[in-house]
This record gives structure tokens, sequence and C-alpha cells, in this order.
């Protein structure tokens, strides 16, 4: 009976401890576009009320991001380097994806888990010799426009959202927000962590 009951003592003071050493992780704090987007959607709450409404708030939407790029609401955004591509002689252009640079701390009821473009990045041979395929990175430029089809024109490689929108999932009834495939001439990279 005595083991017993130093046993059980044992094992409670080992799990306390236990409890009182695990580090606990500091709150992500939200980034620009995060903070953008929830605002736009807490300013629109019918923003999916009919057809009418919606069109009319995408064409809001896709002006105010426009001008947010501008003005380097993405420069804290982590983005995850796809491919460069030559695409004249000398002259490099890079493509970095949102969709690969969210980490599991990024929640499913999150505006960014579903929010989504690419950046045609016009990069520097100098950059080019820092990039690695699969890394993150915070980028800064200055934005050309958005790009379609003309995409080709720069890279190769895939890009994965082509429209510049925000939706609603049909099944889940999430919001889902597509910035389109952004062309920027980059003048600033830094290696980064995923969000």
């Amino acid at each position: 009976m005595k083991i017993l009951y130093k046993s059980l003592i044992l094992i409670f003071v080992s799990f306390s401890i236990l409890s009182c050493n695990q580090v606990k992780k500091e709150p992500r704090k939200e980034i620009k576009l995060e903070v953008f987007l929830n605002d736009f959607f807490d300013q629109n709450p019918k923003w999916n009320q009919n057809d009418i409404i919606k069109k009319e708030v995408n064409e809001k939407f896709n002006q105010e991001i426009k001008t947010k790029i501008e003005n380097g609401i993405l420069n804290d955004f982590p983005l995850e380097l796809g491919a460069i591509n030559e695409y004249k002689k000398g002259k490099y252009a890079a493509i970095f994806n949102s969709h690969y640079s969210k980490s599991d701390d990024i929640s499913y009821g999150n505006i960014l888990y579903n929010t989504k473009f690419d950046v045609i990045g016009l990069i520097t041979a100098d950059q080019v010799k820092i990039l690695q395929e699969d890394k993150a990175y915070l980028i800064k430029g200055q934005f050309k426009k958005f790009l379609k089809g003309d995409f080709k024109n720069y890279v190769n490689g895939m890009v994965y959202t082509p429209m510049v929108e925000i939706s609603q999932d049909i099944i889940s009834k999430r919001k889902e927000v597509s910035i389109g495939i952004i062309l920027m001439e980059i003048t600033e990279i830094t290696e980064t962590k995923k969000l």
C-alpha cells in the first residue's frame, strides 16, 4: 500500500513539473492582409446576399486590394518560392506562392486559410543567387499589374489564382479570397518562416 501511494505521488509530481515546464507558444501576430480582409468582410456583411451585391462588392474589393498592394499590404506575408525562370536573356522572374506558405498554425476558420494568390516577381541576377525553391520569403517591390494568361510571358511554372474575387465555398460556406496573379518588380527579399 505504501509503495502504491508513493508511486502515485511520484507520478503526480512528475506530471505537475512537466506541465509547468512546457513553453507556452505566443499567439501569432495578425498580418496586414489578414486585418484588411477581416475589416473588409465586417464592412460588407451582406457581400454574398445576391448576385448583384456580390458583383458590386467584388468590384469594390478589386479596387481596394489593388491600392493596398501598391501600398505594401503583402510585405509581411510569407510566400514560398516555386520556381525561377529566365524569361529573356539576363531577365529573371520567380513564382512566389501563397498556397504552400501557411503552417499548421493557421486555423481552418482563419480568413488566411482560404486566401490564395501568386506573385510573379521580376528579380535580378544577384537575387537569383540567394533564392532557394521551397523556402519562404518576405518580398517587397513595386506592383506592376495583375496578370491573366500573360503570366506565361514570364514563367514556365504553374500559377494557381487567375482571378481577383471573393466567393463562398459551396459545401463549407467558408469565405474564399483570390487575389490573382500579381506582377511585381522585387526590390527586397528576406528569408522567413511560414505563417
